[in-house]
């Protein structure tokens, strides 16, 4: 059995069914076209339709523990996904993933930024086009941080990100600039711009009271045209210690997607809100769980703490659940359309990730099992798990 290897290249290789029908992935170390073995070139045989095929990190490399805790990580070969085969296929040329956030650092060698909206500083500004916080910025290495020899690599490695910034450095912004990005993201889906997740790592309300009904109305209407061409939204629940995320936008929209926050542990963090047990069950099939303490990923490189960071959040959790939904489309499980209205997001994609977290809801470790990992009176979701996304 051989397969063709080639160096400095982004294309993967198909070799004939004769001659063993596998794949190679980009790898260095090979000047020209040579006959390899599969180990040499990285990667197995093709995998079956409906999984992604896996490619083994180098030494410099790490995936960091919740990338093995969510299924994209496998500890005893060191694989991951490799999206770059599906990425080149037709239907999913020009697909990204909208952060809106701080902004994104789009020069960082991890992250594969194509586009950046400022809504929130003037050109000329000192944070103009730039993440002057960190946030964004760590977000979207979670998100899809490349397979590039180099540090940690995201759940979709080397995902197109577009950043929209709404938020300061300072890391405040105004409900007003947040309902314009989300006007600005229809705008981009009629325009013909192929989105697969939008990631929304922030709250909009304080949790203080109810939520305002004309306010939930307002944003919740946008992210439903969002949701119609089968963009998947993923948002932070909130860290305002065990509150009701109902009592918070974005996530409380029935379109979106709520993220809560475990720790290495499988216990519940303790800043992460959740939601009520007796809520109705459309408001239950729309909140999940992920890793959000302790988390490494990309920070912007002219910031002091960069090139990385670690953080704690719901925020950190979110873009698990981002990059959940990118595997999920890819292996065509999940669906989207050029079409408004054509997929509804939350009807068609939402049961697919949940199902997946239901079939494995008990970690290893003494936090227990979901939905609620120890805490009876709280909702905190299944964990995420994207294993089934992966060849084995």
């Amino acid at each position: 059995m051989w397969q063709a290897c080639m160096t400095y290249t982004t294309y993967v290789i198909d070799v004939p069914a004769a001659n063993g029908g596998a794949r190679c992935p980009r790898r260095t170390g090979f000047k020209s076209w040579k006959a390899c073995n599969p180990s040499e070139c990285g990667l197995g045989p093709v995998p079956p339709p409906g999984v992604l095929p896996v490619v083994a990190l180098n030494a410099t490399e790490r995936a960091i523990w919740a990338m093995q805790r969510v299924g994209e990580f496998n500890s005893t070969d060191r694989t991951v996904v490799d999206i770059s085969a599906a990425m080149q296929q037709e239907k999913n040329k020009g697909l990204i993933a909208v952060v809106i956030d701080t902004g994104i650092d789009s020069g960082h060698p991890e992250l594969n930024v194509i586009g950046f909206k400022d809504m929130r500083d003037e050109p000329g500004s000192l944070w103009y086009n730039k993440d002057g916080n960190g946030h964004g910025t760590h977000v979207a290495g979670i998100i899809g941080a490349r397979r590039n020899d180099r540090a940690i690599v995201g759940v979709a490695p080397g995902m197109p990100l577009y950043a929209i910034k709404v938020m300061s450095a300072e890391g405040k912004g105004k409900k007003s600039t947040v309902l314009e990005a989300f006007r600005e993201v229809i705008a981009m889906l009629e325009a013909g711009r192929k989105i697969a997740v939008l990631n929304l790592s922030f709250v909009m309300s304080t949790g203080d009271a109810p939520l305002d009904p004309e306010d939930f109305k307002v944003t919740c209407d946008l992210l439903k045209q969002i949701a119609g061409y089968g963009v998947s939204t993923s948002a932070a629940a909130g860290n305002v210690y065990g509150k009701n995320l109902q009592w918070f936008l974005p996530g409380a929209c029935p379109d979106v997607m709520a993220v809560t926050s475990l720790n290495r542990y499988d216990y519940p963090s303790d800043f992460s809100n959740a939601a009520l047990p007796t809520a109705a069950p459309a408001v239950l099939n729309s909140v999940m769980a992920a890793p959000g303490e302790d988390i490494i990923s990309t920070y912007p490189t002219y910031l002091p703490m960069g090139p990385f960071a670690k953080l704690d959040g719901t925020s950190q959790a979110t873009p698990f659940v981002s990059g959940g939904f990118i595997l999920c489309l890819l292996t065509e499980k999940c669906k989207r359309s050029d079409v408004p209205g054509e997929v509804a997001a939350a009807a068609v994609n939402f049961p697919v990730l949940q199902g997946l977290a239901k079939e494995f809801p008990c970690g290893k470790l003494p936090g227990g099992c979901g939905p609620d990992w120890g805490m009876p009176d709280a909702y905190y979701g299944y964990m995420v798990n994207i294993s089934s996304f992966r060849a084995s």
